[in-house]
C-alpha cells in the first residue's frame, strides 16, 4: 500500500488522513480507483511508439523479408480509433497499392499513421496471420 495519496485532484473532501484510517481492503480500491482514473491515462496518453518517427537506420533494417508479419505486429496501435477504416481497409480489401507499393500504401501511411516515411516498406503477405 501507498502511505500517501494525493487525491486533491478527485474534488473531494477527503484528506490522506482520512484515508489511512480506512481498512486495507478500501485504501486499495480507492488506490486502484485514482491509479486507473489519473495515473494509467496519462501514461497511455504520453506512450511514444518508434514508428511514429523512425530513424533512416531502423527503417533501412526493417526492410527484409519477413520483418513484418501480418496479423502479429501493433502498428494499428499507432492508428487514431477515428482513422481505424483506413488499415481495416487495406487488410480485410487485400488493398491492390499495399499490393503493387508496399505495405502501408500511401493513404494508409498519410491517413492512418499520418507518417509517409513508413509508406511502401514492406511487401504484404494477405493470406496469412490476418484475422
Amino acid at each position: 500500500m501507498a502511505n500517501k495519496m494525493d487525491v486533491s485532484s478527485w474534488g473531494s473532501s477527503i484528506s490522506p488522513h482520512e484515508i489511512q484510517i480506512l481498512p486495507d481492503g478500501v485504501q486499495y480500491l480507492i488506490w486502484k480507483s485514482y491509479n486507473s482514473t489519473f495515473v494509467m491515462k496519462e501514461l497511455i496518453l504520453s506512450q511514444k511508439f518508434i514508428w511514429e518517427n523512425p530513424s533512416d537506420n531502423l527503417i533501412d533494417l526493417c526492410m527484409d523479408v519477413g520483418t513484418i508479419q501480418q496479423g502479429y505486429h501493433d502498428l494499428e496501435d499507432m492508428i487514431e480509433d477515428h482513422n481505424m477504416w483506413c488499415f481495416h481497409d487495406c487488410i480485410k480489401s487485400k488493398c491492390a497499392n499495399c499490393v503493387c507499393y508496399g505495405f502501408p500504401c500511401g493513404n494508409l501511411a498519410i491517413h492512418g499513421f499520418h507518417n509517409m516515411k513508413i509508406a511502401d516498406l514492406w511487401k504484404p503477405n494477405f493470406e496469412i496471420g490476418v484475422a
